[in-house]
């Protein structure tokens, strides 16, 4: 059964990995001005990533399984508690949001970092999210997410990180959707 399981996660991975079927989305009904989508990459260290980016809301999340069913060694989730600004760059297709987010990164199922300003938590952090609408541009491409941001455990000094140049110090969580979309809608 687990043999049977990978092969089918393999050959979805593959089809994600095709020019003819990377970056797609059915349909973009619903999506105005806004980004949801599954990525993967150096960025994130080779895990599957999600970002969906609003003007309400940002969240990250980032992790795997590990062949059991249960948790991988290591899971993150990002999510706003509020957004400063929303801009939409129609001109560039582009969308960005700044804010302040908790951070919740957890590894060997330990939480390692909470940013809740609870106890002696760290409090919320800021942070920069950029969305790339690249499938429609004159030479279209996958669409490009990012999302910026410094905490006391994802800092230039882990290794873990990708360091940001966005925000000095700081890391970023990015990669090229394999399914789901920017849409910077026309006016």
């Amino acid at each position: 059964m687990k043999i049977a399981t990978m092969w089918i996660a393999l050959a979805c991975f593959s089809l994600s990995m095709s020019p003819a079927f990377a970056g797609t989305n059915p349909s973009n009904v619903g999506l105005k001005d806004e980004a949801v989508g599954m990525h993967t990459g150096l960025g994130v260290a080779g895990h599957v990533a999600t970002l969906t980016m609003n003007p309400s809301k940002v969240s990250c999340g980032v992790g795997s399984l590990d062949g059991t069913g249960s948790t991988s060694p290591f899971e993150m989730l990002m999510f706003s508690l509020s957004e400063d600004s929303y801009t939409v760059d129609r001109t560039n297709l582009t969308l960005r949001a700044t804010g302040a987010m908790r951070s919740i990164t957890r590894v060997a199922g330990v939480n390692v970092e909470d940013t809740d300003g609870t106890g002696l938590n760290p409090p919320p952090t800021n942070f920069i999210a950029i969305a790339n609408d690249n499938q429609d541009k004159a030479v279209p491409s996958l669409d490009h997410v990012q999302l910026h941001f410094k905490t006391p455990f994802w800092n230039t000094s882990n290794p873990l990180c990708t360091a940001s140049n966005q925000i000095a110090g700081g890391c970023v969580f990015e990669g090229d959707l394999f399914l789901g979309r920017v849409v910077v809608s026309p006016r």
